[in-house]
């Protein structure tokens, strides 16, 4: 098993990285820890990019809140 990530390593790693996946193999790490370090270091100030779960399609916010407003007849 590889030794944990420094903060240094954890960060270029994901930041070249295109999907958690490949963050979890380069790393020898497994996804929850990858997130929850990703999460940690994002609320201490990291400004970490975001992976977007795939086959999930993304939520338009602007418009479930403009159903949520309507009354119904």
């Amino acid at each position: 098993m590889k030794a944990k990530a420094s903060a240094e390593e954890f960060i270029r790693v994901w930041q070249d990285s295109k999907d958690i996946n490949e963050v979890c193999e380069r790393l020898s790490m497994g996804q929850s820890t990858c997130n929850s370090r990703a999460s940690r270091y994002r609320k201490k100030g990291v400004p970490l990019q975001v992976f977007h779960r795939p086959g999930r399609p993304r939520k338009n916010w602007d418009k479930l809140a403009t159903l949520a407003l309507k009354k119904e007849d």
